[in-house]
């Protein structure tokens, strides 16, 4: 599943692969609760449920979650809220992967993100204006319910790759 919008680029990609791809468009879906001026409003979890694709009503689980910089938006009781939502329709090693940035800003807005290659995406942000959350990697993993980390990478642009899987076991 892809929390961001669908691009040409993305469904090329992803289009090579025997699955089914799901977008989920989290950046409108809650646009002007997370994004917006002043403090966020606790998310319920029908909030979040009510943004999941329609699954016919059949018990979906993803593999692979692709959260680009959305949880960077997130305070930590979203966080909490959103993740228990995406523990929920995962299965044993579903990958989530996002970024977030290492500065002590971000911008009002998250950034417009594609799949330009297998090696390679694009990552286009607005100017750096409000305080980012920069939760630290063993912070995120306590606040990432069932998620435990896989891979970190810092970049020369101080944005940091996550890639998190998914134990059932809590181990």
């Amino acid at each position: 599943m892809d929390l961001g919008p669908p691009t040409e680029r993305k469904l090329r990609f992803f289009s090579r692969f025997k699955a089914r791809l799901f977008f989920n468009n989290f950046p409108d879906s809650l646009c002007t609760l997370l994004f917006g001026a002043g403090p966020q409003r606790p998310l319920s979890a029908s909030d979040f449920a009510a943004m999941l694709p329609d699954s016919g009503g059949k018990d979906v689980r993803y593999d692979l979650i692709l959260a680009w910089d959305y949880l960077d938006y997130l305070s930590p009781e979203n966080l909490r809220i959103v993740t228990a939502q995406l523990s929920a329709c995962s299965r044993e090693r579903t990958w989530i992967y996002f970024l977030m940035s290492q500065h002590g800003k971000i911008a009002d807005r998250p950034a417009t993100i594609d799949i330009l290659s297998e090696e390679h995406i694009r990552y286009a942000s607005g100017p750096a204006t409000r305080e980012g959350a920069r939760y630290p990697p063993k912070v995120l993993e306590g606040l990432l319910i069932g998620f435990r980390i896989k891979k970190l990478v810092l970049l020369k642009n101080g944005i940091q790759e996550h890639l998190f899987s998914y134990d059932a076991s809590g181990a």
